[in-house]
């Protein structure tokens, strides 16, 4: 929506960043750098919101397991 994302990525990035068992984290603006960032990482796992199960996941084909994080759609007030 109009409202989202409520926070920068780079304010995004720097919060992923902080968690001690993230080893990088890389943003992108179009699909093929996804793919290519995805191909060339060599990640087993790759890790994205439960929005996308039953979705293509961009560069799944190069990670052994795809896990969904669960994420809400209701905003808190």
């Amino acid at each position: 929506g109009d409202s989202r994302p409520i926070n920068t990525v780079d304010d995004r990035k720097t919060i992923l960043e902080s968690i001690r068992y993230i080893d990088e984290v890389v943003t992108f603006s179009k699909d093929s750098e996804l793919e290519k960032c995805v191909m060339n990482s060599e990640a087993s796992i790759m890790v994205v919101g439960s929005d996308y199960k039953g979705k293509r996941v961009i560069g799944s084909q190069y990670v052994d397991e795809v896990k969904f994080l669960l994420t809400t759609k209701k905003r808190r007030k």
